[in-house]
């Protein structure tokens, strides 16, 4: 029985065994027979490090950035609404902004920690305002001293507001069912809701703020 004919290559495609020029004429050869060329920081020895392609040890910082860090800018509310109700404003580039409390917040200050979160407050549950779609059906414009929710520490309770004008895309119900978010991670998972304001409406809102530099200044943060 007669075996199959070997294929002939095709005249118009270059055989991988042809020889790639390196640099100055210097060449490595690959797995496959291929001269793959040589880069001078390699022909001289010199490492990943030393070439700068990678950064010394020394220069990293000691933990990687979080996203709420590298992803957002940070700007703060203070004394919203009364003198303490501290509140940051965490505004992606695509123009979102998480809205949450800050560690000087009044809620803070008692012993005993955060017991309850309530979004039923003015006309309509905050919860129950369910967002859908790119034209954002149902959502709710509120205002800069619109009230999110109710934060419950034993019988005292403290409005948290919305801080800018926009509309409001979520809140984050688990703090329904885990309120001391608020004391152990309030900048993440603990944060209120996320708002969604027009450029013209930030525009204006913005400059009411502090950046995070300002704010620990004004509160002696070291």
């Amino acid at each position: 029985m007669k075996g199959e004919e070997p294929v002939a290559a095709d005249d118009g495609v270059e055989s991988n065994k042809q020889e790639v020029s390196g640099v100055g004429g210097d060449s490595a050869v690959g797995s496959e027979g291929v001269s793959l060329p040589l880069t001078v920081d390699v022909m001289e020895g010199k490492s990943g490090v030393e070439s700068g392609w990678f950064p010394r040890a020394n220069e990293l910082p000691l933990r990687p950035p979080r996203a709420i860090e590298s992803n957002f800018t940070h700007w703060v509310a203070l004394d919203v609404g009364k003198e303490f109700h501290d509140q940051y404003i965490y505004r992606h580039g695509n123009g979102l902004c998480v809205i949450g409390l800050l560690p000087t917040h009044a809620a803070f200050k008692p012993t005993p920690a955060v017991t309850a979160v309530d979004f039923n407050v003015g006309k309509q549950n905050r919860a129950d305002a369910k967002v859908s779609g790119k034209r954002k059906r149902n959502a709710i414009l509120l205002h800069p001293d619109s009230v999110l929710c109710k934060v419950m520490v034993g019988e005292v309770f403290y409005l948290i507001r919305c801080c800018v004008r926009g509309v409001m895309l979520e809140v984050n119900e688990r703090l329904i069912k885990e309120p001391t978010l608020l004391n152990t991670r309030a900048d993440t998972e603990g944060h209120i809701g996320i708002m969604m304001p027009s450029s013209e409406d930030w525009s204006r809102a913005c400059k009411t703020f502090l950046t995070m530099d300002q704010y620990k200044a004004r509160r002696g943060i070291v």
